[in-house]
């Protein structure tokens, strides 16, 4: 009786692009503890904020009529409609029934619907991942450390060194070293910069300003540490696999994948979050990722030259 009741209040909200085991799997867990199943209509939830707009670069989503009878298949015991500007008001209606339990993917859309028209309702996020929206991609996360913490006297020497290089940086944002290692000897080492010019970004501003933290990270006018140096040990026909890289900074996605593509083995760090996949990509590469515990007085050495100003969130 006590789930029949609990049934009886529960719905689920969910904007369904595609099928694929996840939503399957989101789908069978709660089902049968819900009368009915909300999907978004993406175009109309384009209507609702302006952060949505991207639902119409989905390539791969079927139509919500085709989501719809293809749930029926599978869930016919689970009633569904589809929320657009047709269907909304009766929706919005669902906030005066008491003990309404929505349960929905924690996404954006997801969010913005419950937050516009279902605000007073119990709500259940689930922490699922079962695409890229705005808001994972937006995400920074604290690097997991399952990696090993080095307070060893080279270690410190190094990442050390890669602080000063960093303190060549005229980057607005961040200053970056990096230093490439062969059996304890440097073999190359450099920091972010502009071109054509270190001061390119004075001359003709940063289109890195116009996005978001961790957001297009590829577009704009700098050549990042890692790539750098990576680079440059292409044009001096130096094989990189099992080369050992300390970077001040967690790399990003896109760095990410050249140090893992390059077969570089460990990867010392000192401070930085992972953005999107990076720290994955590095795992999945089995790249060792040791963090370098400094102090004070060498972080400070980044920003000899110029100092960073805090990056705009939105």
């Amino acid at each position: 009786m006590a789930r029949s009741t609990a049934k009886n209040k529960t719905i689920i909200l969910i904007y369904l692009p595609v099928l694929h085991a996840g939503y399957l799997e989101f789908l069978t867990k709660y089902a049968p503890d819900a009368k009915k199943l909300y999907i978004i209509n993406p175009q109309w939830a384009q209507t609702l904020d302006q952060q949505l707009d991207y639902l119409r670069k989905e390539i791969r989503s079927l139509s919500p009529q085709q989501i719809q009878s293809i749930t029926a298949c599978l869930y016919p015991q689970l009633k569904s409609q589809i929320i657009d500007k047709r269907t909304i008001k009766e929706f919005r209606a669902l906030v005066k029934q008491k003990d309404l339990r929505v349960i929905t993917p924690d996404e954006d859309i997801s969010q913005i619907v419950i937050d516009r028209f279902l605000p007073q309702a119990e709500t259940h996020y689930s922490p699922v991942f079962l695409r890229w929206d705005k808001k994972r991609v937006d995400d920074i996360q604290p690097v997991k450390t399952k990696l090993q913490i080095s307070q060893t006297e080279f270690d410190q020497t190094i990442i050390q060194r890669a602080f000063n290089l960093a303190g060549l940086s005229s980057d607005w944002w961040r200053h970056v070293g990096a230093v490439l290692i062969k059996d304890n000897k440097v073999l190359l080492e450099s920091f972010n910069y502009h071109t054509p010019s270190p001061q390119t970004q004075y001359i003709n501003g940063d289109p890195r300003s116009l996005a978001s933290t961790g957001v297009a990270i590829e577009i704009g006018t700098s050549q990042h540490a890692e790539g750098s140096v990576l680079a440059e040990a292409v044009k001096q026909g130096i094989k990189t696999a099992g080369l050992a890289l300390y970077v001040t900074t967690f790399p990003c996605p896109y760095c990410a994948r050249l140090i893992a593509t390059a077969g570089i083995k460990k990867l010392y760090f000192a401070e930085g979050y992972s953005v999107l996949d990076a720290q994955e990509e590095l795992e999945r590469a089995n790249v060792k990722i040791i963090q370098v515990k400094v102090k004070a007085s060498t972080r400070q050495l980044q920003d000899r030259r110029s100092i960073t100003q805090r990056y705009p969130t939105s």
